[in-house]
């Protein structure tokens, strides 16, 4: 298990790479939905092995935890969310790969931790969808396994060499089959780009598989049998995308304490006024019970309460709801100002409404929360 201390030092060293190579183009990035700009980054993220952190170290990462992967998200989206959104498909998208077999952890798990590979590795994730059913087929033919149909909308489409898929088949939950596949396969193309208004930077859009061949080897664990892996993966997604939302907020609430002490209003500084005061409270309330949500989910305590078991969809349904809270609370803070892009609190605004979306409304998670116990 990670000490205090040397999560401080993955802290420090994520907050030094955001604070260098990312601050001072974030929003410019945003404006022009500019992927290249996320290459850039991640080619000199792999210099000091972000990308890799959460790989175990046998197959080239850092070999540390997952609860570490979710503070370097938090740590990022403090800077950028679109970014931060990258890694957490990343890293969703590595995590089942540590059980699969030495050659497929050879072929596939390799790439995407090792920094001295020329050609960056990036993966991501493609769950079934939640509210209708998918058009992904698997079928044999001759044989052969043959992989159609379109993905529902997913992040890193443009970025991805990696593709991690989840697919229920004959329409039963508990009939789940996990594939990893390359992105440079023939048979896959990428689908309309969603165009989504925050998380700008990250592409996402649809993946179209037309008749693609699927070894026995792109299977991970056995066919229809990865109900398991898929939940682990869902909870671990959620986790990282309620640890974006709550860095997202905390960019939020710091742009609004700073702008509070310098705005002068009826004679006085406003962060005298106590409805400001107020404002701020409220945003750190948030804020503080965000944190311990998405940091509850690596608890290894096991507390004999009533429904006090962690969650990963009720975590990520309430940092992405209460980010959104703060970010608006920032935006009135600022007031007109708010609503200027150079400001970068409307930006947040934006990244944290697409945040609640992501992986599923948060209406649906809050029902699925209660209905999976009946």
């Amino acid at each position: 298990m990670t000490s205090v201390e040397e999560l401080n030092e993955i802290i420090d060293v994520c907050k030094k790479f955001s604070a260098k190579e990312i601050r001072r183009s974030a929003l410019e990035a945003d404006l022009k939905s500019d992927i290249s700009w996320v290459k850039s980054l991640w080619a000199r993220s792999r210099e000091i092995g972000l990308p890799g952190l959460i790989i175990p170290e046998e197959s080239g990462g850092v070999g540390q935890s997952a609860l570490c992967g979710a503070l370097l998200v938090d740590v990022l989206a403090s800077e950028c969310a679109g970014l931060a959104s990258v890694f957490a498909y990343h890293f969703a998208g590595c995590m089942p790969l540590a059980i699969a077999s030495p050659a497929q952890k050879e072929k596939l798990l390799v790439p995407l931790a090792n920094a001295d590979i020329e050609a960056p590795a990036i993966a991501t994730v493609i769950f079934p969808p939640m509210l209708e059913s998918s058009s992904l087929r698997l079928e044999e033919k001759k044989g052969r396994l043959r992989l159609s149909g379109t993905s529902p909308i997913v992040g890193n489409i443009e970025l991805a060499t990696h593709i991690l898929l989840f697919l229920e088949e004959d329409q039963k939950e508990e009939s789940v089959t996990c594939l990893i596949v390359e992105k440079s396969a023939g048979g896959i193309v990428s689908g309309e780009p969603a165009c989504l208004q925050g998380l700008k930077v990250n592409p996402f859009g649809t993946v179209v598989f037309e008749d693609l061949e699927i070894s026995r080897e792109a299977i991970l664990g056995e066919r229809g049998g990865s109900g398991n892996i898929l939940e682990n993966t869902q909870n671990l997604f959620y986790t990282y995308i309620a640890a974006a939302a709550i860095g997202t907020a905390r960019a939020a609430y710091l742009k609004a304490h700073a702008y509070a002490q310098e705005r002068y209003q009826y004679g006085k500084i406003i962060i005298h006024h106590q409805e400001i005061q107020r404002m701020l409270g409220a945003m750190l309330l948030k804020l503080s019970i965000g944190t311990a949500a998405y940091r509850r989910f690596f608890s290894q305590e096991d507390l004999r309460l009533p429904d006090a078991f962690p969650d990963a969809r009720l975590a990520k349904a309430y940092c992405t709801d209460a980010a959104l809270e703060i970010a608006i609370d920032a935006v009135q803070v600022h007031g007109g100002y708010g609503y200027m892009h150079e400001y970068g609190v409307e930006k947040i605004m934006r990244d944290c409404k697409v945040l609640q979306l992501i992986g599923g409304s948060n209406p649906t998670l809050l029902i699925q929360a209660v209905a999976r116990g009946i």
